[in-house]
């Protein structure tokens, strides 16, 4: 990620993990708010670390929204603004083959959260939906370390 210019939290090792786990765990007992836990998104990859684990009986690849909108170069505006939530729609609108104005329908009635958070979850089922030549990798494959967006001028299901 940091190759290609796109901002993301690193994944601290075993040993941070546990620093990490403990600064969280003391904020709590100290009457800190779950709101403000240290780390929150880096204890967040434990979660998907454990989810991966429970899934891994089937194919479970690692997306991240950030860099599917970097592959689909609309990520110059930030996703919460009006402007670049739209930017998003309408290029991931254009590459499933669905309406814009279909897709942010169909996003309102879907679950709980924003609707940028909705649309990452949308793109990130996409791209997971695509078969393997279809999709290319930020990382090494080989090595499971991988990120996986659109294959650009491919991408349409």
């Amino acid at each position: 990620m940091d190759k290609l210019k796109i901002s993301c939290i690193t994944t601290p090792s075993e040993c941070e993990f546990k620093a990490i786990i403990t600064k969280a765990e003391k904020h709590l007992e100290q009457g800190g708010s779950e709101s403000n836990i240290p780390h929150a998104n880096q204890l967040w990859m434990l979660v998907g670390f454990s989810l991966f684990r429970k899934l891994s009986i089937y194919e479970c690849i690692e997306v991240y929204p950030q860099a599917i909108v970097a592959a689909l170069k609309c990520s110059a505006l930030h996703k919460t603004t009006e402007e670049g939530f739209t930017a998003q729609l309408h290029s991931i609108a254009n590459n499933t083959g669905w309406a814009a104005a279909d897709l942010e329908s169909n996003l309102a009635k879907m679950g709980f959260g924003a609707r940028h958070d909705k649309l990452d979850a949308f793109m990130s089922a996409w791209v997971a939906s695509l078969p393997t030549d279809r999709r290319d990798a930020c990382g090494a494959p080989l090595d499971g370390d991988v990120i996986w967006v659109p294959k650009m001028g491919e991408a349409k299901p």
